[in-house]
C-alpha cells in the first residue's frame, strides 16, 4: 500500500513481505539509533519515535539521569534535547528500520511498529566521537533498549569503546555494526587482516553486516571477513526516509546493518523469550547461503527474515493421530 515499496528491492531479497505474515513487529520493542539523529516529526516514522515514559517538558530533570527533558532521546554533540538529523544518515537508517508499513505513505520499513529511540552523536559532517558513543550506549542500556544499530567504524581499536558494548551484552543487548566500506580507496577491505571497529570486537551480541547487490553478491566497496563479517544484507541503492519528509536512495554497509537491526526486532517479536545470543544464533543459522559468499563472511550468506521469523514456529497443518501414533499432513 505505500506507494514507493516497488522500488524497495532489498525488502524482497530477505523475504521480508513473508515474514510479515508471521509479524510486523512489536511496539514494545526499543531499538537505539545511535547516529546523526533522526527527523522527529517524519511522515513516515513520526509515530515510531521512542518517548521517554518518565520525562516531561518542563525544563525539570524528572527522572534525574542528568539530562533535562529528554523527552525523544539525546544529541550528545550539543549536549541538548533536540536529536534531530542535519546530517540525513541517521533518519536513512531509521527508515529502514522502522518506517510504519501499510499507511499509504512514502517506504516501507521492516518493523511497522517499534520504537526509535534516537541518539545523536555524530555532527552534521558525519564526524563523531567515541566518548560519545559510550554515553549513548550507557543511556540506551538505562532506557530499556533491546537493540542498538551503529552504523559507523573506524579502524582505531577502543578499550573504552569495547568495555561499553561489553556492558550491553552483559544486559542482554544486541549491538549491530557496520562491517564499513573500505577504506581510502573505496574498495573493500577484509577485517581478518585490518580490522574495523566495532564491528570486530571479539563480544557475543555484536553482529557484524556487510552489504550486498541485487543478485546477492558482495559489493565492491563492502568490507568481509571469514572469522569477523557475520552475516550480508542489502546495501546499495537503498530507498529511505531523509529530511525533511523526503525519500533518497543511499548505498553502504551502514543500511545493510539497518535490514539485519530491522530483522532482529522482528524475530525478537515473534520469540520474546529467547535471548540475545539465541536471536543471533538464529539470524546466522537461517541465512540464504550464497556460494559468493561462502569465504567471505562467517554465516555463508544473506540474511532471510521469512526462514529466521518461521525457524521456530510449529508447522499448523500437522495433525498427530495418537491412536495410530503417526503425523498426518492434511
Amino acid at each position: 500500500n505505500d506507494p514507493l515499496f516497488k522500488n524497495q528491492w532489498g525488502l524482497s531479497l530477505i523475504s521480508a513481505t513473508d515474514a510479515w505474515d508471521i509479524s510486523t513487529c512489536n511496539q514494545k520493542i526499543v531499538i537505539a539509533i545511535i547516529d546523526t539523529g533522526i527527523q522527529l516529526d517524519h511522515q513516515d516514522i513520526m509515530n515510531n519515535i521512542w518517548q521517554n515514559s518518565s520525562e516531561i517538558m518542563d525544563s525539570i530533570d524528572n527522572d534525574n539521569n542528568g539530562l533535562i527533558d529528554d523527552l525523544y532521546g539525546w544529541d550528545f554533540v550539543n549536549n541538548d534535547n533536540d536529536p534531530s538529523d542535519d546530517n540525513g544518515h541517521g533518519t536513512h537508517i531509521a527508515g529502514i528500520v522502522g518506517a510504519i508499513g501499510n499507511n499509504k505513505i512514502g517506504v516501507t520499513g521492516i518493523c511497522w511498529k517499534v520504537q526509535l529511540m534516537p541518539l545523536k552523536i555524530m555532527d552534521a559532517d558525519g564526524i563523531g566521537t567515541v566518548a560519545d558513543e559510550i554515553e549513548a550506549i550507557s543511556y540506551a542500556i538505562n532506557k530499556g533498549a533491546k537493540i542498538i544499530n551503529a552504523s559507523f567504524g573506524s579502524n582505531f581499536f577502543s578499550n573504552a569503546e569495547k568495555e561499553a558494548i561489553q556492558i550491553a551484552q552483559n544486559k542482554g543487548i544486541l549491538y549491530i555494526t557496520a562491517a564499513g566500506n573500505g577504506g581510502e580507496d573505496e574498495i573493500g577491505d577484509n577485517n581478518d587482516i585490518d580490522p574495523f571497529y566495532p564491528a570486530c570486537y571479539q563480544l557475543d551480541n555484536i553482529i557484524s553486516v556487510t552489504a550486498v547487490d541485487i543478485s546477492g553478491n558482495l559489493l565492491y566497496f563492502a568490507n568481509y571477513g571469514h572469522n569477523s563479517v557475520d552475516i550480508a544484507a542489502p546495501g546499495i541503492s537503498i530507498l529511505s526516509t531523509v529530511p525533511i519528509n523526503y525519500y533518497s536512495s543511499l548505498s553502504g554497509t551502514s543500511m545493510a546493518t539497518a535490514f539485519i537491526t530491522g530483522g532482529a526486532a522482528l524475530v525478537i517479536s515473534v520469540y520474546p523469550h529467547l535471548d540475545y545470543k539465541q536471536i543471533k544464533q538464529l539470524i546466522l543459522k537461517t541465512v540464504d547461503i550464497r556460494g559468493s559468499l561462502k569465504d567471505l563472511i562467517l554465516s555463508k550468506g544473506i540474511v532471510n527474515l521469512k526462514t529466521a521469523a518461521g525457524a521456530l514456529i510449529p508447522p499448523s497443518n500437522l495433525i498427530v493421530d495418537s491412536v495410530k501414533e503417526n503425523t498426518v499432513i492434511i
